[in-house]
């Protein structure tokens, strides 16, 4: 089958063919694109996991979600602080800047610092952790927000340990 915009003639490393036409019913991400990223080291359990299912799947989004569980370096130890994980951080920008976290109605500004392939959240987090008083074993999603005017932002959603946030 001949494309209209390619041309007739073939040469070596440039023809490129479909091997089935593609359907709006296709997958087209492939099953290597998972609708979310949990943070290094984190397991779920069968109860939390299908929350955590749900609530991405309420949550919708074409990038995967960012599923980071609440630990005390995150809302418990002296420097507040939330690291993503290689797999997720390789998708955000490679120099610091300001990260605006979306809640509701209401936004706060952080810094994301970058050091080396880390990729953090820092200045500003503890005042977001403690404004919505994040507790140990609470879970946030993150979902990369889709305006561009104003610089980086994500919609943070909670499953709250104790159930109340779902």
């Amino acid at each position: 089958m001949a494309s209209a915009s390619s041309p007739s003639t073939k040469s070596g490393s440039d023809t490129h063919k479909l091997k089935h036409p593609i359907s709006n019913n296709d997958n087209l991400q492939g099953p290597s694109r998972p609708p979310y990223i949990l943070a290094r080291g984190v397991t779920l359990t069968g109860r939390v996991e299908k929350k955590v299912q749900e609530k991405v799947q309420a949550i919708g989004s074409e990038l995967p979600i960012y599923v980071a569980v609440m630990t005390k370096s995150c809302v418990g130890g002296n420097l507040f602080s939330l690291e993503f994980c290689a797999e997720y951080a390789s998708t955000l920008p490679s120099r610091d800047q300001t990260l605006i976290l979306e809640l509701e109605d209401k936004d706060w500004h952080t810094t994301l610092h970058i050091k080396g392939s880390r990729k953090i959240i820092y200045r500003g987090w503890s005042k977001f952790a403690c404004d919505n008083n994040l507790q140990l074993g609470d879970i946030c999603l993150f979902k990369m927000a889709e305006r561009r005017t104003r610089g980086l932002a994500m919609r943070v959603h909670f499953i709250c340990k104790s159930g109340v946030f779902l």
